[in-house]
């Protein structure tokens, strides 16, 4: 029975948030820490949503934006909602890179794409989503991860180096 793991919920989320620094900068656009919550606002923001699972975790990522910073990051300026789900999906890759130091490997479902107002997630455990801003707007990042009980991630043990873009076999 897998069940909520705070501190494992932690860890996913400050390796998420760097995944999301990381994944913009790719596309030319800086992140620094936002607020604390997601600007409300009645522009439609643009969602993606992604599930993952493996071993003894599962969990569930979120990525939110206003539409000015997904548009800037994308080489096809027209195609946002495409732009997102690719952009969810490139951010989970690079959290499974991450946590594949940590001998854990886990598989990913297909991006789910959302827009609307005032969307934002309804945590189960007593953390926040990761708030950055990206001048022209506010991202949104948000993990929720559960996993079997004494279940923990674990020092970085594996050598996962190389480039962006590089295949690994395992």
């Amino acid at each position: 029975m897998l069940m909520e793991n705070n501190q494992l919920a932690s860890e996913f989320a400050d390796i998420c948030a760097a995944c999301c620094v990381e994944l913009f900068a790719a596309y030319g656009i800086a992140l620094e820490p936002g607020a604390s919550e997601f600007a409300d606002s009645d522009e439609t923001l643009l969602c993606g949503v992604m599930g993952f699972a493996g071993g003894s975790v599962r969990g569930t990522c979120l990525l939110a934006a206003n539409r000015a910073p997904i548009e800037l990051s994308s080489p096809s300026k027209n195609r946002t909602r495409d732009w997102i789900g690719e952009l969810t999906n490139q951010l989970l890759g690079r959290l499974k890179r991450k946590i594949l130091r940590h001998d854990l490997d886990i598989l990913l479902t297909t991006p789910l794409v959302l827009s609307g107002v005032h969307l934002r997630p309804l945590p189960r455990v007593d953390l926040a989503p990761r708030v950055f801003s990206a001048g022209s707007g506010s991202i949104l990042v948000w993990v929720e991860v559960e996993a079997a009980a004494g279940f923990s991630l674990g020092p970085p043990t594996a050598d996962m180096s190389g480039s962006e873009g590089d295949i690994l076999v395992f």
